[in-house]
């Protein structure tokens, strides 16, 4: 444990000059901070990929805007549904927060979206976030993901949730085994058309904490 050192001094003058001389020592115990789970798991990550020469993780995840000319499937098509097309990006940025958006209508904006973007697109956009998910305890996750229109969630590089195709609010649950650290996420959704929309990614019940998404 680091220790500051306190010197007590003891000055006296005498014929014009001043002596000084140590008088007590005392080993002070330097106060930290403890790093959370989550802190731990980053530092140790961000060490091991200082030592390769890597850039280090930051808080957030990117995301990128694309603006879409049909279809409703982000996936391959299948009967009855078309693949996305005319797929044009239009914006980046760092999302810091949640997925939470309640079923609204697509009048009051896409959360997920910053302010200036939710203005302008409302419908025929694919919304795509990835980056990294800290896990700070090995064992089985459920996640629970809603969405309208279609939503897919990447977790530790497998696809854990499929919630594609142009529909209403529904709801889709995936389970993946994690161990502790840090694991690959991404997260699609397109919002295709129609006046509603929705998209709500929860763990076992809970939003998952934004501490926990780094890019």
């Amino acid at each position: 444990m680091k220790k500051l050192m306190l010197i007590a001094l003891l000055s006296l003058t005498a014929c014009g000059k001043t002596y000084t001389r140590v008088t007590e020592e005392v080993a002070i115990p330097a106060t930290t901070v403890p790093l959370t789970d989550v802190q731990e798991i980053v530092a140790d990550e961000n060490e091991y990929r200082n030592g390769l020469g890597q850039s280090t993780l930051s808080p957030g995840l990117s995301c990128a805007l694309y603006t879409i000319v049909s279809g409703d499937r982000i996936q391959s098509s299948i009967p009855g549904h078309n693949t996305l097309s005319g797929i044009s990006h239009v914006a980046s940025f760092t999302h810091d927060g949640s997925f939470n958006q309640i079923s609204s209508s697509v009048n009051d904006g896409m959360n997920v979206l910053p302010l200036p973007l939710r203005v302008t697109y409302k419908n025929m956009y694919l919304l795509r976030c990835q980056g990294q998910i800290v896990i700070t305890e090995t064992g089985y996750y459920n996640f629970e993901l809603t969405s309208d229109d279609a939503s897919i969630l990447y977790v530790g590089g497998a696809k854990v949730i499929d919630n594609d195709n142009n529909h209403s609010p529904t709801l889709v649950v995936g389970q993946k085994y994690l161990r502790r650290g840090v694991h690959t996420f991404r997260i699609d959704y397109a919002q295709a058309g129609g006046g509603s929309q929705a998209l709500i990614l929860k763990s076992s019940g809970v939003a998952i904490p934004t501490d926990r998404f780094y890019k």
